[in-house]
């Protein structure tokens, strides 16, 4: 009862030997238990064999806040989520908020898409070149702007067309 309390008041990943030590569990005892309540569906979280836990609600909350943020930002960077714990983030996040464009570190929605195209068409409306970059909030890797001209039907075609030319990775 005491092993099921202490891994139920989890709110984040615990090492189960320093859980073991700090509360002066016997050893062979709270493994057993810990095993024995994960396997009975008692336990809800991943145990990772005898080195660590991590409840569901930390899970839960990670995606609560990933979902969040890709709503109010419209990206999502590949390595926030592989330090979740994410095993694949690119098909979770396709999954997850369909869609959207995969660039090379991040997921963008297609709202950011849509709002990027029409700054760099407006840009580009006059005789001047439009930075690619500076349409976007977020911090772009060039491999992300190569990716997002790629994936933009209108950039595609304007390039196709000879409308413009890409200069470098984020100017056309």
């Amino acid at each position: 009862a005491r092993v099921r309390g202490v891994l139920s008041a989890l709110h984040g990943p615990a090492s189960l030997p320093a859980l073991l030590k700090a509360h002066g569990f016997n050893e062979a005892l709270f493994y057993e238990a810990v095993g024995g309540l994960h396997a009975a569906g008692r336990l809800a979280g991943t145990l990772q064999a005898k080195t660590s836990f991590t409840p569901a609600v930390h899970r839960l909350a990670q995606a609560a806040a990933v979902g969040a943020r890709y709503e109010q930002n419209g990206v999502v960077e590949y390595a926030a989520l592989a330090r979740m714990g994410v095993r694949d983030p690119r098909a979770h996040l396709a999954a997850e908020h369909p869609g959207g464009v995969q660039l090379d570190s991040c997921y963008m929605s297609p709202a950011l898409v849509s709002t990027a195209e029409a700054g760099v068409e407006e840009a580009l409306s006059g005789a001047g070149a439009a930075d690619l970059r500076s349409a976007f909030d977020c911090d772009l890797t060039d491999a992300d702007l190569v990716a997002f001209a790629a994936a933009s039907a209108s950039l595609s075609a304007a390039v196709g067309a000879k409308r413009y030319l890409p200069l470098t990775a984020s100017l056309l």
